[in-house]
């Protein structure tokens, strides 16, 4: 039910600069679907530089921290990151759903964000010994209560945010990644010089306090703190499914990260966090974009279910032709990437190939999800939760004990392969034929990504080090484009224009501005 029409935020012409003519038009599917491209291509940028900055933070101090540090700051997410699953009502989810958003639903919901942080932040603190006992190494107490401070300082910041991504105006969230990147990286390497272990705590700290002050900057909001158990539930219609799907996600992970600690010890849970950061990198530099703007699309597309089926099919090529390449490569560098860590991590390699089958797995959840929530279905995402859960806590006790963490990493691909199948399904029950089309496109981007892999795995052989892993990389990468391009055009299939377009930025015209000559 929407709000009032009285309590709804109306524009006059002093807010006109902040009009969006696309999506407040009646014809709104075709607006939503042409900001896609701009969308996704602002967005993009950020999420790039910021992630790229914080992987680079990961390598350096990979070099100079053990396995046990980040054994222990893994150990210490366990009970945040639970948390954090069990009690997300999906406010923010919820404003971006809403047609219409009034002033009072924001203050709400910031309400509800600052209530459930105190709470966390309180649990963790208090709890802490029993959770760093739980998972098997009580020098993991001091850093839970470190974090506790995260989720307070997370709810704290600008709720007017998901106002940005209603209207897909990611320009303007640029900035907040990269400066937050950026700065939690400096503060993490300096810590690491010092105080060691504790660059992991501080880098992740510093990193959402810039966050949450640039979320001001960007998308200014003055805090008012509201009680309304009534408007609160009307958010919660929504959000009471993506409390439901953070629960179930999280009983998946958390078994995982505390039978891989107490079965196998803090130095393997380090080796096992770091192969997750390092395998899903490439899903992680792509995700938040394509996902948030897919969901925002899908939210304006429900009744359109024509566009509806081809925004979903240009998200599946997009995903797949970005990272299906990424992570074949990542298959056959993995064991020259891990090697330059020292040996401390031998091991690893074969955790990281596992996890990247798993995360090119989940390429298929990454399109449909926000598919499902868009066009009001989020209960079946937690379905996807839960079938992701129950086959994790199944699979990883037996996997972990018989292959170390390289069987609960089989576990989590177990898991991800279940999903797979769910995803096919669901879509096939919201969509008509959901999937028409794909094969040559999804072919084509197949068998280049097999010959990018080809390449690196001859380019890497007879350069040693990090020159050889560059050198992986780009015969990779120039392999996979030129082959792709090749079978693009001689296919006809049009994919390498379509992607030109969707990551091109298109700046909007300022009509006041005089005309330049054609020459400057």
């Amino acid at each position: 039910m929407s709000a009032p029409p009285e309590a709804v935020e109306r524009r006059g012409p002093a807010e006109s600069a902040d009009a969006d003519p696309d999506l407040d038009a009646p014809d709104a599917s075709a607006g939503a679907l042409a900001r896609a491209g701009a969308a996704v291509g602002w967005r993009g940028m950020g999420v790039l530089g910021g992630k790229l900055v914080a992987l680079a933070r990961t390598l350096v101090l990979a070099r100079l921290l053990a396995p046990a540090d980040f054994g222990l700051f893994a150990i210490a997410l366990v009970p945040l990151e639970f948390l954090l699953g069990l009690t997300d009502v999906g406010m923010a989810p919820a404003l971006v759903q809403r047609v219409e958003v009034a002033r009072r639903d924001y203050d709400v919901a910031w309400t509800v964000g600052v209530l459930r942080g105190a709470l966390i932040g309180v649990v963790l603190a208090a709890g802490a010994p029993v959770f760093a006992a739980a998972c098997g190494d009580p020098r993991a107490t001091v850093f839970v209560r470190a974090l506790a401070i995260r989720p307070v300082l997370v709810a704290v910041a600008s709720v007017r945010v998901a106002e940005l991504e209603r209207r897909l105006r990611y320009r303007a969230l640029v900035g907040i990644d990269l400066a937050a990147s950026v700065l939690g990286t400096a503060v993490a390497l300096g810590f690491a010089l010092s105080r060691g272990h504790w660059a992991l705590v501080a880098g992740n700290l510093s990193t959402v306090v810039v966050g949450t002050v640039a979320s001001y900057v960007y998308a200014p909001y003055r805090p008012r703190f509201v009680v309304d158990p009534g408007r609160a539930r009307e958010l919660l219609r929504f959000g009471r499914w993506v409390l439901a799907g953070g629960i179930v996600g999280m009983i998946g992970e958390a078994t995982l990260r505390a039978v891989i600690a107490r079965a196998l010890g803090t130095d393997a849970l380090g080796r096992y966090a770091l192969a997750t950061t390092l395998a899903t990198t490439p899903r992680d530099l792509t995700r938040p974009t394509i996902k948030t703007v897919a969901f925002a699309v899908h939210a304006r597309l429900q009744t359109d279910d024509r566009e509806a089926g081809r925004a979903y099919r240009a998200s599946i090529v997009a995903l797949c032709a970005v990272l299906l390449p990424a992570y074949a490569a990542l298959v056959v560098l993995a064991p020259r990437l891990t090697a330059l860590f020292g040996p401390a991590w031998r091991g690893t390699a074969v955790v990281v190939q596992l996890l990247a089958a798993m995360a090119a797995l989940s390429l298929l959840y990454d399109a449909t999800s926000p598919l499902l929530q868009g066009r009001g279905r989020p209960q079946t995402v937690v379905a996807l939760y839960a079938l992701a859960s129950v086959t994790t806590v199944a699979l990883v006790w037996p996997l972990a004990h018989a292959a170390g963490i390289a069987g609960a990493a089989l576990a989590r691909l177990g898991a991800e392969l279940v999903v797979w199948v769910g995803c096919v399904q669901f879509a096939r029950r919201a969509l008509d034929r959901p999937f028409q089309g794909l094969f040559r496109p999804l072919g084509a981007i197949a068998a280049a990504a097999l010959a990018g892999a080809c390449a690196a795995a001859v380019v890497v052989r007879p350069v040693p080090g990090m020159a050889g892993l560059v050198a992986g990389g780009v015969g990779a990468l120039a392999v996979t484009g030129l082959t792709f391009a090749l079978l693009d055009r001689r296919l006809r299939l049009g994919v390498v224009d379509t992607l030109v377009a969707a990551v091109r930025p298109r700046l909007r015209s300022r009509p006041a501005a005089p005309a330049e000559p054609a020459g400057e």
